[in-house]
């Protein structure tokens, strides 16, 4: 589920991602907490390619048991298409994500960024801005619901998209 509503977002924001099939696409997901770990597990279960980071390593190793690759730190997703964040605040964003050896540093242009945490609308639009700066693309798709939840590909998510239409309705 994860992997289609990125997808789609993604074809609706015009990214130039229409010819690449998900199947060949090198997925990173970060922060694999009860939430995370639940999203990316359903990513590996279909099959896709994806590179597990997790601050404390032992998170990574169910994943990995079920076929994600490890990485041991942010620069191991260096050649991934997409990265899912599943952080737990602001804090833990900035520090994944802005600082020096962060994300925004370590993606290559092109790279999109899927943030699914919750995270304050001033942090949204600066990752917003530093990813344009950056030459990446940027997503902000917070998953609500339990990770009961979110394991089984039922979480909901907040589609920008969805509510940028309506508000202009």
């Amino acid at each position: 589920m994860v992997a289609a509503v990125a997808f789609g977002l993604l074809q609706r924001l015009n990214f130039n991602y229409a010819n690449i099939r998900w199947t060949f696409m090198k997925i990173g997901f970060a922060g694999l907490g009860r939430m995370g770990s639940g999203m990316a597990s359903r990513l590996v279960a279909a099959g896709l390619d994806v590179t597990v980071f997790n601050r404390s390593e032992e998170r990574t190793r169910p994943l990995v048991q079920l076929g994600a690759q490890p990485a041991r730190t942010l620069s191991e997703l260096a050649n991934t298409d997409v990265v899912f964040t599943m952080l737990a605040d602001d804090r833990a964003v900035e520090e994944m994500v802005l600082a020096s050896h962060g994300l925004l540093h370590v993606l290559k242009p092109g790279s999109i960024h899927v943030s699914c945490s919750t995270i304050s609308v001033a942090l949204s639009a600066a990752l917003a801005r530093a990813h344009l700066e950056f030459h990446q693309g940027y997503v902000a798709l917070p998953v609500f619901g339990r990770p009961e939840a979110a394991a089984a590909g039922k979480g909901s998510f907040n589609d920008p998209v969805q509510r940028a239409q309506r508000d202009a309705a």
